[in-house]
């Protein structure tokens, strides 16, 4: 018989709270890595019936709020072996849900008429380093998993 006990229900929550935290994380990175602004992660675990954390970051064209949607979605894919459960939107607007995570890209308009960011303004936020803070870094994910 082994020494090594099973985790309880308590303790394998706990773990995805911090995989879903440290996927917030990396999907923060990347969008400021695709120089995304004001990059914002929201916890809204338990305040709603389908993620545990937003995402939000602002783009500045079409094109920059594709390519930070495409750069988040090769990341969690190719990277971290993550499928997208859902993509919605082409301009102005895109989210990307993981199911834990929700990430919505905006145009700067966009996402002031929306305001997410008030909706869920009781909510925690996640703090979301300087993009010169990741520079010689460890990715979040990696990071994350060993608190």
């Amino acid at each position: 018989m082994s020494d090594r006990r099973r985790p309880d229900a308590a303790e394998r929550n706990k773990v995805v709270v911090i995989e879903s935290k440290a996927k917030a994380l990396e999907v923060a990175k990347v969008a400021q890595d695709k120089k995304g602004q004001n990059v914002t992660i929201i916890g809204v675990e338990g305040r709603n019936s389908y993620t545990d954390y937003l995402v939000i970051a602002t783009a500045y064209s079409d094109r920059q709020t594709r390519a930070i949607a495409n750069a988040i979605e090769d990341e969690l894919r190719d990277k971290r072996g993550l499928a997208l459960l859902g993509r919605e939107g082409r301009t102005g607007w895109i989210i990307l849900d993981y199911g834990d995570i929700v990430v919505h890209i905006f145009h700067e308009d966009t996402r002031a008429h929306y305001d997410l960011d008030r909706m869920w303004a009781t909510a925690p936020r996640v703090r979301v380093p300087p993009p010169e803070i990741w520079h010689d870094r460890e990715p979040p994910m990696a990071h994350a998993l060993d608190h």
